[in-house]
């Protein structure tokens, strides 16, 4: 008998462990996927008038123009 009270009450926690979990997983896959389609949404759109003006620069001033663009554009989406 005690045998399967333990065997029971170890499944029932397992069982409570992994439900819990699978709320967290869950969650960090939405915003995963979320980030990934405002990356692909922000790099495969259009340029914008901003970035018209960068790419018209010379070639050094492009350069970290352009770096602070993405920066500004891509910053919120990596570091939270």
């Amino acid at each position: 008998m005690n045998k399967f009270f333990a065997t029971a009450l170890f499944t029932l926690l397992l069982l409570m462990s992994v439900g819990c979990t699978e709320k967290k997983e869950t969650k960090t896959q939405d915003e995963d996927i979320k980030t990934i389609e405002a990356v692909l949404q922000n790099s495969l759109t259009g340029p914008s008038d901003e970035l018209k003006q960068i790419l018209d620069k010379e070639s050094e001033e492009k350069y970290e123009a352009l770096n602070k663009y993405e920066e500004k554009l891509f910053k919120r989406l990596f570091c939270k």
